[in-house]
Protein backbone atom coordinates (compact mmCIF):
# COMPACT_ATOMS: atom_id res chain seq x y z
CA UNK A 1 0.00 0.00 0.00
CA UNK A 2 2.85 2.33 0.88
CA UNK A 3 4.56 1.51 -2.42
CA UNK A 4 1.40 2.49 -4.32
CA UNK A 5 1.12 5.87 -2.60
CA UNK A 6 4.81 6.71 -3.05
CA UNK A 7 4.93 6.00 -6.78
CA UNK A 8 2.92 9.07 -7.90
CA UNK A 9 5.03 11.23 -5.56
CA UNK A 10 8.23 9.90 -7.14
CA UNK A 11 6.92 10.55 -10.64
CA UNK A 12 5.88 14.05 -9.59
CA UNK A 13 9.35 14.75 -8.20
CA UNK A 14 11.01 13.56 -11.41
CA UNK A 15 8.67 15.69 -13.51
CA UNK A 16 9.35 18.77 -11.40
CA UNK A 17 13.07 18.09 -11.61
CA UNK A 18 12.92 17.96 -15.41
CA UNK A 19 10.87 21.16 -15.46
CA UNK A 20 13.40 22.96 -13.27
CA UNK A 21 16.21 21.67 -15.47
CA UNK A 22 14.51 22.98 -18.61
CA UNK A 23 13.88 26.37 -16.99
CA UNK A 24 17.47 26.50 -15.73
CA UNK A 25 18.91 26.04 -19.21
CA UNK A 26 20.22 29.36 -20.51
CA UNK A 27 18.52 30.91 -23.53
CA UNK A 28 21.79 30.76 -25.45
CA UNK A 29 22.28 27.03 -24.87
CA UNK A 30 21.19 26.36 -28.43
CA UNK A 31 24.12 28.47 -29.64
CA UNK A 32 26.73 26.47 -27.74
CA UNK A 33 28.33 24.87 -30.81
CA UNK A 34 28.44 24.85 -34.59
CA UNK A 35 26.16 21.79 -34.64
CA UNK A 36 23.58 23.78 -32.66
CA UNK A 37 23.76 26.60 -35.20
CA UNK A 38 23.30 24.13 -38.07
CA UNK A 39 20.28 22.53 -36.37
CA UNK A 40 18.67 25.93 -35.89
CA UNK A 41 19.29 26.88 -39.51
CA UNK A 42 17.91 23.57 -40.76
CA UNK A 43 14.68 24.07 -38.81
CA UNK A 44 14.18 27.84 -39.04
CA UNK A 45 16.11 29.34 -41.96
CA UNK A 46 13.60 30.99 -44.32
CA UNK A 47 15.18 29.65 -47.52
CA UNK A 48 15.28 26.09 -46.20
CA UNK A 49 11.73 26.29 -44.83
CA UNK A 50 10.48 27.61 -48.19
CA UNK A 51 12.26 24.80 -50.08
CA UNK A 52 10.73 22.20 -47.74
CA UNK A 53 7.30 23.76 -48.20
CA UNK A 54 7.61 23.55 -52.00
CA UNK A 55 8.70 19.91 -51.82
CA UNK A 56 5.82 19.12 -49.47
CA UNK A 57 3.31 20.67 -51.86
CA UNK A 58 4.65 18.71 -54.83
CA UNK A 59 4.72 15.56 -52.70
CA UNK A 60 1.00 15.87 -52.10
CA UNK A 61 0.39 15.87 -55.85
CA UNK A 62 2.44 12.68 -56.20
CA UNK A 63 0.45 10.90 -53.50
CA UNK A 64 -2.88 11.72 -55.18
CA UNK A 65 -3.89 9.23 -57.86
CA UNK A 66 -4.76 10.87 -61.20
CA UNK A 67 -8.52 11.15 -61.49
CA UNK A 68 -10.70 11.16 -64.53
CA UNK A 69 -11.86 14.56 -65.79
CA UNK A 70 -15.18 15.80 -64.42
CA UNK A 71 -18.17 14.64 -66.49
CA UNK A 72 -20.02 17.25 -68.48
CA UNK A 73 -23.81 17.63 -68.53
CA UNK A 74 -25.70 19.10 -71.49
CA UNK A 75 -29.38 19.91 -71.85
CA UNK A 76 -31.92 21.77 -73.92
CA UNK A 77 -35.62 22.76 -74.08
CA UNK A 78 -37.79 22.63 -77.18
CA UNK A 79 -40.20 25.49 -77.90
CA UNK A 80 -42.58 22.98 -79.39
CA UNK A 81 -42.76 19.26 -78.69
CA UNK A 82 -40.65 17.07 -80.94
CA UNK A 83 -42.16 13.82 -82.10
CA UNK A 84 -39.98 10.78 -81.62
CA UNK A 85 -40.67 7.08 -81.84
CA UNK A 86 -41.23 7.03 -78.09
CA UNK A 87 -43.54 10.01 -78.17
CA UNK A 88 -43.33 13.81 -78.01
CA UNK A 89 -40.41 15.38 -76.12
CA UNK A 90 -40.20 18.82 -74.48
CA UNK A 91 -36.42 18.78 -73.91
CA UNK A 92 -33.32 16.68 -73.73
CA UNK A 93 -30.46 16.11 -71.33
CA UNK A 94 -27.16 14.27 -71.75
CA UNK A 95 -24.06 13.30 -69.76
CA UNK A 96 -20.62 12.74 -71.29
CA UNK A 97 -17.38 11.53 -69.74
CA UNK A 98 -13.92 11.87 -71.31
CA UNK A 99 -11.72 8.88 -70.64
CA UNK A 100 -8.04 9.59 -71.43
CA UNK A 101 -5.66 6.86 -72.48
CA UNK A 102 -4.02 5.08 -69.52
CA UNK A 103 -0.63 6.27 -70.72
CA UNK A 104 -1.60 9.91 -70.17
CA UNK A 105 -2.52 9.24 -66.54
CA UNK A 106 0.77 7.44 -65.96
CA UNK A 107 2.68 10.26 -67.68
CA UNK A 108 1.04 12.81 -65.40
CA UNK A 109 2.05 10.74 -62.38
CA UNK A 110 5.64 10.46 -63.60
CA UNK A 111 5.88 14.21 -64.22
CA UNK A 112 4.70 14.91 -60.68
CA UNK A 113 7.22 12.40 -59.30
CA UNK A 114 10.08 14.03 -61.22
CA UNK A 115 9.02 17.44 -59.96
CA UNK A 116 9.02 16.08 -56.44
CA UNK A 117 12.52 14.64 -56.87
CA UNK A 118 13.70 18.01 -58.21
CA UNK A 119 12.13 19.79 -55.24
CA UNK A 120 13.88 17.43 -52.81
CA UNK A 121 17.17 18.02 -54.58
CA UNK A 122 16.44 21.73 -54.25
CA UNK A 123 16.24 21.29 -50.47
CA UNK A 124 19.71 19.72 -50.43
CA UNK A 125 21.13 22.53 -52.58
CA UNK A 126 19.64 25.24 -50.37
CA UNK A 127 20.81 23.46 -47.22
CA UNK A 128 24.35 23.15 -48.60
CA UNK A 129 24.44 26.89 -49.39
CA UNK A 130 23.00 27.94 -46.03
CA UNK A 131 25.21 25.54 -44.05
CA UNK A 132 28.29 26.96 -45.82
CA UNK A 133 27.20 30.48 -44.87
CA UNK A 134 26.54 29.38 -41.28
CA UNK A 135 30.01 27.83 -40.95
CA UNK A 136 31.63 30.96 -42.35
CA UNK A 137 29.63 33.22 -40.02
CA UNK A 138 30.45 30.97 -37.04
CA UNK A 139 34.20 31.17 -37.75
CA UNK A 140 34.11 34.94 -38.29
CA UNK A 141 32.04 35.50 -35.14
CA UNK A 142 34.48 33.37 -33.17
CA UNK A 143 37.43 35.40 -34.50
CA UNK A 144 35.76 38.70 -33.62
CA UNK A 145 34.99 37.43 -30.14
CA UNK A 146 38.61 36.43 -29.60
CA UNK A 147 39.85 39.82 -30.89
CA UNK A 148 37.48 41.62 -28.50
CA UNK A 149 38.69 39.50 -25.61
CA UNK A 150 42.40 40.01 -26.40
CA UNK A 151 41.96 43.73 -27.04
CA UNK A 152 40.10 44.10 -23.76
CA UNK A 153 42.88 42.29 -21.89
CA UNK A 154 45.52 44.51 -23.49
CA UNK A 155 43.53 47.62 -22.63
CA UNK A 156 43.21 46.48 -19.02
CA UNK A 157 46.97 45.88 -18.89
CA UNK A 158 47.71 49.37 -20.22
CA UNK A 159 45.30 50.87 -17.66
CA UNK A 160 47.30 49.22 -14.87
CA UNK A 161 50.55 50.46 -16.39
CA UNK A 162 49.08 53.96 -16.63
CA UNK A 163 48.16 53.86 -12.95
CA UNK A 164 51.72 52.87 -12.05
CA UNK A 165 53.26 55.55 -14.30
CA UNK A 166 50.97 58.23 -12.89
CA UNK A 167 52.11 57.32 -9.40
CA UNK A 168 55.74 57.46 -10.52
CA UNK A 169 55.16 60.72 -12.37
CA UNK A 170 53.73 62.27 -9.20
CA UNK A 171 56.98 61.46 -7.39
CA UNK A 172 59.17 62.46 -10.34
CA UNK A 173 60.28 58.87 -11.04
CA UNK A 174 58.70 58.80 -14.52
CA UNK A 175 58.66 61.26 -17.38
CA UNK A 176 55.46 62.82 -18.68
CA UNK A 177 56.16 61.50 -22.17
CA UNK A 178 55.89 57.93 -20.85
CA UNK A 179 52.43 58.64 -19.45
CA UNK A 180 51.31 60.29 -22.68
CA UNK A 181 52.58 57.37 -24.75
CA UNK A 182 50.56 54.89 -22.67
CA UNK A 183 47.45 57.09 -22.94
CA UNK A 184 47.78 57.30 -26.74
CA UNK A 185 48.07 53.53 -26.98
CA UNK A 186 45.02 53.18 -24.71
CA UNK A 187 43.00 55.52 -26.94
CA UNK A 188 43.96 53.48 -30.00
CA UNK A 189 42.90 50.25 -28.29
CA UNK A 190 39.60 51.82 -27.20
CA UNK A 191 38.87 52.87 -30.79
CA UNK A 192 39.72 49.37 -32.01
CA UNK A 193 37.50 47.82 -29.34
CA UNK A 194 34.54 50.00 -30.37
CA UNK A 195 35.09 49.03 -34.01
CA UNK A 196 35.17 45.33 -33.13
CA UNK A 197 31.99 45.62 -31.06
CA UNK A 198 30.23 47.41 -33.93
CA UNK A 199 31.36 44.65 -36.29
CA UNK A 200 30.06 42.04 -33.84
CA UNK A 201 26.62 43.71 -33.82
CA UNK A 202 26.39 43.56 -37.63
CA UNK A 203 27.55 39.95 -37.64
CA UNK A 204 24.96 39.09 -34.99
CA UNK A 205 22.19 40.52 -37.17
CA UNK A 206 23.34 38.45 -40.15
CA UNK A 207 23.52 35.33 -37.97
CA UNK A 208 19.97 35.88 -36.74
CA UNK A 209 18.79 35.94 -40.37
CA UNK A 210 20.75 32.77 -41.21
CA UNK A 211 19.47 30.86 -38.19
CA UNK A 212 15.93 32.21 -38.46
CA UNK A 213 15.94 33.01 -34.75
CA UNK A 214 14.48 35.72 -32.57
CA UNK A 215 16.33 39.03 -32.87
CA UNK A 216 15.83 39.60 -29.14
CA UNK A 217 17.94 36.53 -28.31
CA UNK A 218 21.57 37.24 -27.50
CA UNK A 219 24.15 35.14 -29.31
CA UNK A 220 27.29 34.48 -27.25
CA UNK A 221 30.64 34.25 -28.93
CA UNK A 222 31.67 30.65 -29.63
CA UNK A 223 34.06 29.32 -27.01
CA UNK A 224 36.01 27.17 -29.46
CA UNK A 225 36.48 26.60 -33.15
CA UNK A 226 36.60 22.92 -34.07
CA UNK A 227 39.14 22.05 -36.78
CA UNK A 228 37.65 21.24 -40.18
CA UNK A 229 38.29 17.64 -41.14
CA UNK A 230 39.30 17.36 -44.78
CA UNK A 231 39.12 13.80 -46.22
CA UNK A 232 42.23 12.69 -48.07
CA UNK A 233 40.54 9.86 -49.95
CA UNK A 234 40.04 11.03 -53.54
CA UNK A 235 37.07 8.73 -54.13
CA UNK A 236 35.40 10.04 -50.99
CA UNK A 237 35.86 13.59 -52.24
CA UNK A 238 34.28 12.65 -55.58
CA UNK A 239 31.32 11.07 -53.77
CA UNK A 240 30.90 14.18 -51.63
Amino acid sequence: MNRTTKQPTTILKVGLGLLVLCVALPAGAQFDSLSGWLRMAQNNNREIVAAKSRAHGVGKEVSIDPALPDPSVTGGYFLSPVETRVGPQQGKIGVSQKIPWPGKLLQKKNIARREHDAAREGIREVEAKVFSEVRSAYAEYYAVGREIEITGDNLELLQRMESVLLSQYATGAAAQVSVLKIQVEMAMLEDRLRGLESRAVKLRQSIHVLLGGDFDTDIPFPSELSPLEVPTDTQHLVNQ
